[in-house]
């Protein structure tokens, strides 16, 4: 059980990692998105929250390697007010 648990630690760590070197990339347009389609993504979030749904969300969209779209929403703990962070991590 032990070298599972310091597996999956090992696995965590570089997860993260891997996460907090991501930032946009420039346009989405160049990447074959339209921006105002990517806005539906912050409706959608937002009104899952604005009903109690959800108390937050990470989105991320990677399309060829770049990334198009990396925005948090929300309360990471709503009891402490603490906000979404694009690095959290979640439990699934």
């Amino acid at each position: 059980m032990r070298k599972e648990t310091f597996m999956l630690g090992l696995l965590l760590i570089a997860a993260s990692a891997a996460l907090a070197q991501l930032a946009v990339s420039g346009d989405p347009s160049a990447a074959g998105f339209v921006p105002e389609r990517l806005d539906r993504i912050d409706v959608a979030i937002n009104a899952e929250i604005a009903v109690d749904k959800i108390p937050g969300a990470v989105a991320l969209v990677i399309r060829n390697g770049n990334v198009v779209y990396f925005k948090s929403f929300g309360f990471a703990d709503v009891d402490s007010q603490t906000p979404m962070q694009n690095d959290n991590i979640f439990r699934i």
